[in-house]
């Protein structure tokens, strides 16, 4: 289960849809243990979507923990997961190490990463079991999830 652990990675679309709907705290909610964001992702959604990750974060007053602090052997890892993997990119990617190094879950829309994160026994879930495991915690009602799924459903 997913979200037996305390912690996640969280990845681009994840981070944008949620910021967007204006439930971004929710998944800190879900997650007290901490929450990764690597420089990659929020590279990403600076250059695609004109979002200073930093800044809104700090606006809502969400902790998290940046890192890319990687041995070789990572950088061994994420060439061979991008062999495999052609079209992830190298912030997917990271998101995928980042979770298996923080034992965290990955917080993915990409089925390519949440494949990639089964393939090697990591926890991941999507925008619709976040939603329900906040539903399942009473943190919002079903009626808020399904308002807040409505644009996740059509942006995938």
């Amino acid at each position: 289960m997913p979200f037996q652990c305390p912690r996640c990675v969280i990845d681009t679309n994840v981070l944008a849809d949620f910021h967007e709907c204006g439930c971004l705290a929710l998944i800190w909610q879900l997650f007290p243990g901490g929450v990764w964001i690597d420089p990659y992702v929020c590279e990403e959604l600076k250059a695609k979507y004109s979002l200073d990750v930093q800044h809104a974060l700090a606006h809502l007053q969400l902790p998290y923990t940046f890192t890319n602090d990687y041995e070789p052997q990572h950088y061994a890892e994420m060439q061979e997961i991008k062999t495999r993997r052609r079209a992830l990119k190298h912030a997917d990617i990271s998101c995928v190490i980042q979770a298996r190094l923080q034992q965290a879950t990955c917080l993915s829309a990409d089925n390519a990463v949440c494949k990639t994160c089964q393939e090697r026994g990591i926890k991941v879930s999507q925008h619709g079991g976040i939603l329900e495991e906040a539903v399942n915690r009473n943190l919002i009602s079903k009626a808020q999830a399904r308002l807040f799924f409505r644009p996740f459903s059509t942006s995938a």
